[in-house]
């Protein structure tokens, strides 16, 4: 009879660890669907940015070979520049007009 109650007893205290167990699951599982949820989401943030910022870049990039177009076009069509340090130079006395 003592074997009897004490095998009922063990499957008492099995049921409520298997309980127990249970529980831990559903809140572990809850926890990880919430982080799983946080995550995706940041994800999806990032990645909107992720295609903005290519989006931007690719337009400062036609910005940019613009100007470069630009330049080229203006230096080819006027004379070249006096370059400033000769523009400001002192003059000697076989440079000057007088």
């Amino acid at each position: 009879m003592d074997d009897l109650v004490e095998l009922q007893s063990r499957v008492a205290a099995a049921r409520d660890r298997l309980g127990d167990v249970e529980s831990d699951q559903r809140k572990y599982g809850l926890r990880s669907t919430t982080s799983y949820a946080i995550v995706e989401g940041a994800l999806s943030r990032q990645s909107e940015e992720l295609k903005a910022a290519r989006i931007r870049s690719a337009s400062l990039q036609t910005e940019l070979d613009d100007a470069r177009n630009a330049l080229s076009r203006n230096e080819s069509s006027s004379p070249p520049a006096t370059p400033i340090w000769r523009a400001w130079a002192p003059r000697t006395s076989s440079s000057a007009p007088w």
